[in-house]
């Protein structure tokens, strides 16, 4: 939808469709998990990560899209954005909700942004991950 000004220009582009937004988050978490298998296989994960796996559909509603399987052993949540923005977003959205207010705490987010390169992508979730099990989990 374009809003208009005084003078009938457009000052806003269109916001995009929901099937569009749809199509870039399956796009961010198809790359997060490209990434996390190729960094299995070469070796660039932390040891203590043993493999991923996608979330199911209920624990998709819940904003988790991936877990993270450690050999302490832990899983770890992860809920993938496209963009900072959509991240903000959704913690917006989801802050008026105790209950998810209170989960949403424990989950790591991961911007995998379609103009970032996969090192960089990669770099932030093992920074992340890394976080979460200093604070939710132990080191050995």
């Amino acid at each position: 939808m374009l809003y208009p000004d005084r003078l009938g220009n457009s000052r806003r582009k269109a916001r995009p469709s929901y099937a569009e937004r749809r199509e870039w988050g399956r796009e961010a978490e198809e790359r997060f998990f490209r990434i996390c298998a190729e960094s299995l296989r070469t070796d660039k994960l932390p040891e203590w990560v043993e493999s991923v796996r996608e979330a199911t559909v209920e624990e998709d509603h819940q904003g988790i899209d991936a877990w993270l399987l450690t050999s302490d052993p832990f899983y770890i949540p992860i809920n993938v954005k496209r963009s900072i923005q959509s991240g903000r977003a959704s913690r917006r959205r989801q802050w008026n909700t105790r209950s998810l207010r209170d989960r949403r705490k424990d989950i790591v987010e991961v911007v995998a942004s379609p103009h970032a390169s996969d090192e960089a992508i990669l770099g932030q979730i093992i920074r992340k991950i890394e976080k979460w099990r200093r604070t939710y989990g132990y080191i050995r």
